[in-house]
């Protein structure tokens, strides 16, 4: 199944807190971050995520997380990472992944204000996690800025 294209309504209404409500929609353009826990291209991502949310604080382009595993899995895979974004889940059968078409993560899913899916991006893609980070600080009025350091060994890509 492929994943939508831009337009689509993004399925947050699948989403749900930790303790099992259903999630709010978002007021304004969000990053919706898909994950699980056992994934080594989610754990490479997430550190550049976490800068991301940082980039985008007060106004910009919010970061939020949907788990794929249990509160308590999630808990520990985040804070091993040092991440604090907030975290929703998408608990089996995976309703919201499936409506999105992914048979891999990390996957995010840039979401306008409207709910509707403005762009995703399927694994690690380094040049596209730049082009998020030039839109969070855009969004934040800040500076655009490289998420990676000369000195960091990333690949280009790395699929999940």
């Amino acid at each position: 199944m492929a994943a939508p294209g831009p337009g689509t309504l993004f399925p947050a209404s699948s989403l749900r807190t930790e303790d099992g409500r259903a999630a709010p929609r978002a007021a304004r353009e969000t990053l919706y971050a898909v994950f699980h826990t056992e994934c080594p291209t989610s754990e490479l991502c997430w550190p550049y995520l976490e800068r991301l949310r940082r980039i985008g604080d007060g106004g910009g382009l919010p970061v939020v997380g949907v788990s794929q595993d249990d509160p308590s899995e999630t808990a520990a895979f985040l804070a091993r990472l040092g991440v604090s974004a907030p975290v929703l889940y998408d608990p089996p059968p995976w309703k919201a992944s499936q409506a999105l078409g992914l048979s891999s993560v990390p996957a995010l899913a840039r979401v306008g204000a409207d709910g509707r899916v403005q762009e995703i991006v399927v694994g690690f893609q380094k040049a596209r996690l730049d082009g998020l980070a030039t839109r969070a600080a855009e969004l934040s009025g800040r500076p655009a800025g490289s998420l990676f350091g000369p000195n960091e060994n990333v690949p280009a890509v790395r699929p999940g």
